[in-house]
């Protein structure tokens, strides 16, 4: 008796309509099981000299991911331990800006990237300090959606820092 007063009911469909499609489009957003792709990564020279000022190194990329990527970070390790990293930042005011930092300390916003969430290329120029005492690391890159999906990528970039 409940349930065909229901049925009768203008209100019922006001809100089950709307309800209804919104549950459908949510079950088919968040449908989407594949992490965030990098399409490029680039970093020279792949052999550089600290001299008194310190030295510089150039990077460039492109990610891609059908929901939104909200977390992208390189870390370039030796041994295990990491020396070097580059950070996209998403978030309100790290928004579109790209750090780089010798590890352990505080990486400097150093460079930006354009686009969107979705598909962005980034660039940039990291300065490394005359106090570093050097590395030969490996580059690998954290990568992750707004659905939770994550990637962690080993890549075939390789920087030797040397004093």
């Amino acid at each position: 008796m409940l349930w065909s007063k229901l049925l009768k009911s203008r209100t019922t469909y006001f809100y089950l309509v709307p309800a209804l499609v919104a549950g459908i489009g949510w079950l088919i957003y968040s449908s989407d099981e594949e992490p965030p792709l990098i399409s490029e990564f680039s970093i020279s020279p792949a052999i550089v000299e600290i001299e008194d000022t310190g030295a510089l190194l150039n990077y460039a990329g492109a990610l891609s991911d059908s929901r939104g990527i909200t977390q992208a970070h390189f870390l370039c390790k030796e041994d295990g331990e990491a020396k070097l990293q580059l950070y996209l930042g998403f978030n309100s005011i790290e928004a579109n800006l790209v750090s780089f930092g010798v590890l352990p300390g505080s990486p400097a916003w150093q460079g930006t990237w354009d686009g969107n969430s979705q598909n962005l290329q980034f660039q940039g120029t990291g300065r490394i300090p005359a106090s570093f005492e050097g590395t030969s690391c490996s580059w690998s890159v954290e990568l992750g959606d707004i659905l939770g999906n994550s990637t962690k990528i080993e890549l075939p970039n390789q920087t030797v820092v040397s004093g």
